[in-house]
């Protein structure tokens, strides 16, 4: 099975349970992962997403 089936499985299952629980625990595991990966980024790497995440919320944009 690949990535993309895995999610699209996995979101079948988040979206038919009725476990509070579970999706407290699965948003846990996420959330803490996400907060994992951000610290081993340098600080240069995360300012330049922070400064593209600005970007992109205000809408700048170059067109090629």
């Amino acid at each position: 099975m690949d990535i993309q089936s895995q999610k699209i499985e996995l979101i079948k299952i988040i979206l038919a349970t009725t476990d509070a629980s579970l999706l407290a625990a699965v948003q846990n595991i996420l959330e803490t992962q996400q907060q994992t990966l951000w610290k081993e980024l340098s600080q240069e790497e995360q300012e330049q997403i922070e400064i593209k995440i600005q970007e992109d919320n205000r809408g700048d944009q170059l067109d090629l």
